[in-house]
């Protein structure tokens, strides 16, 4: 799936939850390239890798393996604020500011995407690859 089709699927997906409701927000180009360098600098120790996971600089606090059902809520609060960076695999990846539990709806509309979530302060990680591989720093 190409960076264009994550992106009309991602705008579709939170449309839908706004209409019902929820709280979340996909933030500008600049806000994003700006949260996703933070992220960067805080959770990968090389910027030439494609995947974040290859190269993260802080130490794996738990792993784990998507099975299909939800699961984020063994890792982080579901009310805890925070980035969702959507690896599409572009130059600019598109970040939606919302709660775990949201983020975890928005994904579940999502599939077969690679992810980060992580802490509005920038204290933890959740990342998810394509293979379904699961960590939390």
């Amino acid at each position: 799936m190409g960076g264009s089709q994550i992106n009309e699927m991602l705008s579709s997906a939170v449309n839908l939850l706004v209409s019902q409701g929820h709280i979340l927000r996909r933030c500008s180009e600049s806000e994003a390239a700006d949260v996703v360098a933070r992220a960067k600098a805080n959770f990968v120790k090389d910027n030439r890798r494609s995947w974040w996971w290859e190269a993260f600089s802080k130490p794996v606090r738990q792993r784990g393996t998507e099975d299909g059902n939800p699961y984020f809520s063994q890792y982080a609060r579901p009310d805890s604020e925070c980035w969702l960076i959507i690896d599409d695999g572009s130059a600019h990846f598109p970040v939606v500011e919302t709660s775990a539990a949201v983020a975890e709806m928005l994904l579940g509309e999502l599939p077969y995407v690679e992810f980060y979530l992580g802490g509005k302060d920038f204290d933890w990680l959740l990342a998810e690859n394509h293979h379904g591989a699961i960590w939390l720093l």
